[in-house]
């Protein structure tokens, strides 16, 4: 009886930390999403600039969002968000096979999305999920079907993601831009 109490108990956190990992991404498309500008502009001219914001989570928990934008136009191309964790300040992930075993499963929903890459690095002491979003090329229907953005979320094509917006959101959750 002991044995089955403790593995229900580490099945129920290793969910909790796949609720965290998977609320940090949502997170982050949420703060996209709220940052989108009514202005339309289709102009896809100009260079690009880059911004990197970071963020300490918690102890041994990074954050990093990177934004590829059109000055210009205050609009956003192309977001990459990069989420560090070190296995030992983590519940129940302690090597990288805990992680991958929490973080795999996770992962799936990203597949067969275009205009999104997502992969994990697993290294030794710590593991690196990155997720990409291109908003030239995104399948919006196809993410917010799989739950990986908002239902509210518009279109890039349709309605850009405003630079401006999302740095002013950026800050308001507490990140700094890395300069």
């Amino acid at each position: 009886m002991v044995k089955l109490d403790k593995h229900f108990y580490m099945e129920e956190k290793m969910k909790r930390i796949r609720n965290i990992l998977l609320s940090l991404t949502m997170l982050l498309v949420v703060i996209l999403s709220t940052a989108c500008t009514r202005e339309q502009n289709t102009r896809t001219t100009g260079n690009t600039t880059t911004k990197v914001y970071v963020k300490e989570v918690r102890k041994g928990f990074n954050a990093t969002v990177i934004y590829e934008y059109i000055e210009s136009e205050d609009k956003i191309i192309k977001h990459i968000s990069k989420t560090e964790g070190i296995y030992e300040y983590l519940p129940n992930m302690k090597n990288k096979e805990e992680a991958k075993n929490l973080l795999d499963p996770n992962g799936k929903k990203f597949e067969d999305i275009r205009g999104i890459k997502h992969s994990v690095e697993y290294q030794e002491d710590k593991f690196i999920d990155i997720l990409e979003i291109d908003y030239s090329n995104l399948d919006v229907e196809k993410a917010k079907s799989k739950g990986v953005i908002e239902k509210e979320f518009e279109d890039p094509s349709k309605v850009p993601v405003s630079m401006k917006k999302t740095e002013k959101q950026m800050i308001e959750w507490g990140y700094t831009e890395q300069k």
